[in-house]
């Protein structure tokens, strides 16, 4: 994962119902078919992303 400025024009662009907007290079898009990003609290007391299939 990484963070850019912008979308590149074969990227795609999601949007999800609480605001967040995420930016998938095409080539990477079949990792997230199906996938949840979920944020969850660590065994280590802090915060981490989690992609789960669906």
């Amino acid at each position: 994962m990484a963070l850019e400025e912008s979308a590149q024009p074969n990227d795609e662009v999601i949007h999800t119902e609480d605001g967040i907007t995420f930016v998938v290079s095409d080539r990477f898009m079949p990792y997230f078919s199906n996938t949840r990003l979920d944020y969850t609290k660590s065994i280590w007391g802090g915060y981490q992303f989690q992609f789960e299939k669906v």
